[in-house]
């Protein structure tokens, strides 16, 4: 064991691989197909994992690229750029097992709305990339892009008020982590809105869907409300939280709070 290498604790793992997201992705989905009452299919679950797995992780090897080890001081970064020779090929796995399910079990019009969010993810990891100095708006786009996400297979979706909450949530979840992370952003040359938030605009971020959220209608309120209180639990307590763990809990209590209505749900049943 190299003793100048800081080990890997056993919850840092779903990060590093980017797999949290991909999970937050299809637990969402799942409720809200099941609030429009739908079903989502075992493809069509791959299919949005799949997605924003590869999605994360080619952004974060992207990061990487060029970029001495001293400019990277985040596990997720520094694990990316160690094991790019790795990575690449298995982005590449996923991305034609991606295609190959999509292009055999998807019918016309599912493939055109997944054809257009592609070109909003690749349209945000050009500007990302090329226009990091000058873009900021990353927290709202990918905010934008999960919610289109979740709903990509829930044909004629009306519950738009419940979506809105929800995209303030991942734009929340992001904030909060650009705002732990800004010294971390700079080191990337990646431009965020985190400067331009103040402790009281977080406070007012945090707290005003908790108050929109008191009448709880179904499962997905439910489910929102967990995790905007988890993350103003989190958020009262950053002080005295490394940045590490910081980013798992933000991730997690996205996590949480749709696995405590899908408990719910199991147990009603």
């Amino acid at each position: 064991m190299n003793p100048h290498k800081p080990s890997i604790a056993w919850w840092q793992w779903p990060n590093l691989l980017a797999l949290d997201t991909a999970c937050i992705v299809m637990l969402w989905a799942g409720l809200f197909a099941h609030l429009s009452q739908r079903s989502l299919s075992i493809s069509q679950y791959a299919i949005l994992g799949l997605s924003t797995w590869v999605a994360y992780q080619a952004d974060r090897l992207l990061d990487v690229r060029s970029k001495p080890k001293t400019k990277l001081l985040t596990r997720r970064h520094q694990f990316a750029q160690q094991h790019m020779r790795t990575l690449w090929p298995w982005l590449l796995a996923a991305t034609l097992l991606n295609l190959a399910i999509a292009g055999s079990q998807l019918p016309y019009s599912e493939l055109q709305k997944g054809t257009w969010l592609l070109g909003a993810v690749l349209a945000y990891t050009y500007l990302i990339q090329q226009r990091k100095k000058k873009y900021g708006l990353k927290e709202a786009s990918i905010a934008g892009i999960i919610s289109a996400s979740v709903i990509l297979f829930v044909p004629a979706f009306s519950n738009w008020g419940t979506l809105s909450l929800f995209t303030w949530l991942c734009f929340l979840n992001c904030a909060l982590i650009t705002k732990k992370e800004a010294a971390i952003d700079r080191a990337l040359t990646i431009e965020t809105i985190a400067p331009q938030l103040s402790r009281l605009r977080l406070w007012l971020l945090t707290l005003i869907p908790i108050g929109l959220l008191s009448r709880i209608e179904n499962e997905i309120q439910c489910s929102l409300i967990v995790s905007f209180l988890l993350l103003a639990s989190l958020y009262w307590q950053q002080k005295r939280l490394h940045p590490e763990l910081y980013r798992v809990l933000a991730d997690s209590a996205l996590l949480l709070g749709p696995l405590l209505a899908y408990g719910f749900k199991n147990i009603g049943n």
